[in-house]
C-alpha cells in the first residue's frame, strides 16, 4: 500500500458513524460485565502506577531513552510495602462516588456527591478538586463550585481522571454517559476544561461492545459539539500524527502539540495540568499505540505532562474493551506469590500521612469487591434506563436501551449572589441544575424594591440598600429543589472615598517564583490598591500578600479617611487560593479611636464563618465574607489576622511569610437586615 493510500485509510475513521447508536437494545452478561469493570480497574491501577515515575517530569523537554515496562521507585515500593494498590487521584475520587451512590443510589444528587468530599476527601486531592471541595465547604455547592467565578482551576485535568464511573456504570449507553459526565464534571471543571472528560465517558461506555481504537476515537470525537475546543484539539492532533507517522517521529509530533498547546497556550489557563493539552496527550499515544495496550501505554507515559493520569485512564479504557492479556505480566502482577493482579488490595495508605483529620475517610477494599459494587450499580443504572434482565443458559444479561439519556436531579444550589450598589442593575439567573424543563417558582422573604423576580431570574434596579433574605422553591412534576438565599445592597462603597489604603506587609514579587505558585499570575494584581478597584474575582483581581518577612504572621489591610466615617458593614472578598497559602485562620475588624489607637470592634459576626484550620482543603476561592458589628464613627477600620500557609517552598528550600489572598475589601456603613 502507498504512502498516500495509508493516509486516506487513517482518514477513514474521521467518517466512521458507529452502528451503536442506530440499535437501541445490546445484551451482555453480567458475568461479562463485572469482568470488564473489573479489568478495567486493573488497567487504571497498572497505568497509574507505571505513570507516576513520569507525571510532571518531561514538560518543557520530552521523554529520551528506553521505556521500560517495570514498576521502578517509590511506586513500587509502596505497592510492595503495602501488598497491594493504593489510593490515589487518579481513582479514589471514583471509590468515594461508589460509596455515596451505594448509599444514595446510581443517580445521585449534587448536594450528595459534595457530601461525599466534604466527609470523605481530607487529604491528596488538588487544583480544580481540591477547590471544588473548598468552595463546597464554604456553601459554594456544585455546579458552581467548579465554575469560572469561583474555581480558579477550571481548566485543569481533574474532571477527566475521576469520572470514568459514570460510563462504567452506563453499558453501552454512550448518550447517558456523555450527559451524565458533563454533569458531574461540573462538580470542579467548567467551560472546555469538562470536554476531555466528556470525550472518555463516551469510549468508555462504547467499550463494553467495541474495542477498535479507530472507532473509539470516532466515538469519544462525536460526542462533542463541532466547534468545541477539545474537538478542534483532536482534530489536529490526527493531523500532526498524519505528518509524523513514523512511530521513530514521535518527538517531533510531540514538539508540535507542545507548541500549540502548551507553550502557546493563553497565559490564564497554560499549566502542565492543562485539560486540553493532557486530553491531546491521550489522542496521541492511542493513535501511535495502534490499539495495542502495551504500546499506548509507553506513549502515555513518554509523552510527559501530567502523565499518569493519561496511563491511568487510557489503560484502563483499554483493559475494558480488551481484557487484561495485552498489558505485561509484571505489571499486573507485581507482588511475588500473589494468585491476583495486586493482592486483590486496594490500601488507604493516607493513615500513615498525618491525624486521623488529615486522613481519607475510606477503608480498604478488595478490587474484587469494588468492581462488584460499580457493577451492582451499573445493573441500577440500566433498569432505571428503559433496561431489564434476562436470562439465557442459565446466565443473567443485562438487556441494555443505549439510545437512553441522562437527566439531572433537579436542584437549586448554594451559592453567592452578586455583588450589589443600591442603584447597580441586574440581571441574573437563579443556578438550577436542570433544562429545558418547564419550571414553576415560588418566591418567599424579601427582595429590594426595585427587582422583581420573574421565571427563574433576578430583574431590576434596587432602589434600596440592605440585606435581603428570601428562599426560592422551584417544581417540576414530582421534582422540588428550594435554597435559602442572601442578597446584599450597598448603601455605598466607602472604600472609593479613602485617603489611604493601609497594610502592614511589602509585597515582594521577586519571590512568586520561588513560592510554585499554581494559580495563573494572569489572576494576580500587584497594587495593594486594586483591593478597592471593583475586580472582585478574574484576572488582575487577587492580590497575594507575599513576604519574604517570615516574622509576619499577622496581616492586615483597611482605609484611612481624613473625616470621620459611619461604618457598620465589611465585605471581605478572597482572591484565588494557593495550596499552601492565601487564606486567614481567624479575622477580627479594628478601628482608630480618638487617639489614634487600633481597637477591636463590638459584637463582630462572619458569615460565613472563617475556618480556624491551617489548609486549604477547608477555604473557598472568590469567597464573599460579611463582616457586620456595632456601628462605629472611625477615621480608619481594618480587617487583621493570622495568615495562613506552610510558608515554606520544599523545592526551593525557601522559607517566607504565611500570606492572604484578598480581592476586595468593601466598607459601608450598618445594612439592615430585611
Amino acid at each position: 500500500m502507498t504512502s498516500k493510500s495509508k493516509t486516506i485509510g487513517f482518514f477513514i475513521f474521521l467518517f466512521l458513524t458507529s452502528t451503536y447508536a442506530n440499535c437501541q437494545k445490546k445484551e451482555i452478561s453480567f458475568e461479562t460485565y463485572q469482568q470488564k469493570v473489573y479489568d478495567s480497574w486493573i488497567g487504571q491501577i497498572v497505568g497509574n502506577v507505571i505513570g507516576m515515575n513520569y507525571e510532571c517530569v518531561y514538560n518543557e523537554e520530552p521523554f529520551t531513552g528506553e521505556f521500560k515496562f517495570e514498576y521502578a521507585g517509590w511506586p513500587l515500593d509502596m505497592t510492595l510495602k503495602h501488598r497491594g494498590a493504593y489510593v490515589n487521584d487518579d481513582t479514589f475520587v471514583e471509590y468515594m462516588y461508589l460509596l455515596t451512590m451505594q448509599k444514595y443510589g446510581a443517580e445521585p444528587t449534587y448536594q450528595q456527591l459534595a457530601e461525599g468530599w466534604i466527609e470523605r476527601m481530607r487529604i491528596g486531592i488538588w487544583l480544580a478538586n481540591r477547590s471544588a471541595r473548598g468552595n463546597s465547604m464554604n456553601g459554594i455547592y456544585p455546579p458552581v463550585s467548579g465554575s469560572k467565578n469561583h474555581n480558579p482551576f477550571w481548566s485543569e485535568i481533574d474532571a477527566q481522571l475521576i469520572n470514568e464511573i459514570f460510563a462504567v456504570t452506563a453499558p453501552g449507553m454512550i448518550q447517558y454517559a456523555i450527559e451524565k459526565t458533563d454533569w458531574a464534571s461540573q462538580i470542579m471543571v467548567d467551560d472546555w476544561g469538562k470536554e476531555p472528560a466528556i470525550f472518555y465517558g463516551a469510549m468508555y461506555a462504547a467499550a463494553f461492545f467495541e474495542s477498535d481504537y479507530l472507532k473509539l476515537l470516532a466515538i469519544g470525537e462525536n460526542a462533542l459539539p463541532l466547534g468545541s475546543r477539545f474537538r478542534n484539539t483532536i482534530n489536529e492532533i490526527k493531523k500532526i500524527y498524519a505528518e509524523f507517522p513514523d512511530p521513530d517521529d514521535w518527538q517531533k509530533a510531540r514538539a508540535k502539540m507542545a507548541e500549540m498547546y502548551y507553550f502557546n497556550e493563553p497565559v490564564l489557563t497554560r499549566s502542565i495540568f492543562n485539560a486540553n493539552l493532557n486530553g491531546a496527550c491521550a489522542v496521541l499515544a492511542m493513535l501511535y499505540g495502534k490499539g495495542d495496550i502495551a504500546e499506548t501505554l509507553k506513549y502515555t507515559c513518554i509523552l510527559g505532562f501530567d502523565a499518569d493520569n493519561q496511563a491511568a485512564t487510557v489503560t484502563g479504557l483499554y483493559a475494558l474493551a480488551q481484557g487484561l492479556d495485552g498489558i505485561p505480566r509484571n505489571l499486573v502482577y507485581p507482588i511475588k506469590g500473589a494468585k491476583m493482579p495486586f493482592n486483590d488490595r486496594y490500601v488507604n495508605i493516607s493513615r500513615d500521612w498525618g491525624q486521623a483529620e488529615d486522613t481519607l475517610l475510606l477503608n480498604d477494599i478488595s478490587l474484587t469487591e469494588m468492581a462488584e459494587g460499580m457493577a451492582s450499580l451499573g445493573r441500577e443504572v440500566v433498569l432505571k434506563n428503559g433496561g431489564k434482565i434476562i436470562r439465557k443458559n442459565n446466565k443473567e444479561y443485562l438487556q441494555i436501551n443505549t439510545n437512553a439519556s441522562f437527566t439531572p436531579p433537579l436542584e437549586l444550589p448554594s451559592y453567592q449572589l452578586p455583588y450589589l450598589l443600591k442603584g447597580d442593575s441586574i440581571n441574573h439567573n437563579i443556578v438550577i441544575t436542570t433544562k429545558n424543563k418547564p419550571i414553576r417558582w415560588k418566591i418567599s422573604g424579601t427582595i429590594p424594591k426595585g427587582l422583581v423576580f420573574r421565571d427563574g431570574k433576578l430583574i431590576g434596579k434596587p432602589v434600596e440598600s440592605g440585606i435581603f433574605n428570601f428562599t426560592l422553591e422551584a417544581k417540576h412534576k414530582k421534582e422540588r429543589g428550594v435554597c435559602n438565599y442572601q442578597l446584599i445592597v450597598n448603601e455605598k462603597n466607602l472604600a472609593f472615598t479613602a485617603n489611604e489604603v493601609i497594610t502592614n506587609v511589602e509585597q515582594d514579587s521577586s519571590i512568586y517564583a520561588k513560592v510554585q505558585l499554581q494559580m495563573s499570575k494572569e489572576y494576580h494584581a500587584y497594587d495593594i490598591n486594586s483591593i478597592r478597584d471593583g475586580i472582585h474575582r478574574g484576572e488582575k483581581s487577587t492580590y497575594l500578600s507575599l513576604s519574604s518577612d517570615t516574622t509576619k504572621k499577622v496581616h492586615f489591610f483597611g482605609y484611612i479617611w481624613d473625616d470621620i466615617q459611619q461604618i457598620g458593614t465589611l465585605q471581605f472578598m478572597s482572591g484565588g487560593l494557593e495550596h499552601m497559602g492565601g487564606w486567614f485562620n481567624d479575622i477580627a475588624v479594628e478601628h482608630l479611636d480618638e487617639k489614634g489607637n487600633w481597637i477591636r470592634v463590638n459584637n463582630l459576626t462572619i458569615r460565613p464563618s472563617i475556618s480556624g484550620k491551617n489548609t486549604q482543603l477547608d477555604k473557598g476561592h472568590f469567597i464573599t465574607y460579611l463582616l457586620t458589628f456595632d456601628p462605629i464613627s472611625s477615621k480608619g477600620v481594618r480587617i487583621i489576622g493570622n495568615a495562613g500557609g506552610t510558608g515554606f517552598s520544599k523545592k526551593y528550600n525557601f522559607y517566607f511569610s504565611p500570606f492572604v489572598s484578598i480581592a476586595e475589601l468593601c466598607v459601608d456603613q450598618q445594612l439592615n437586615k430585611k
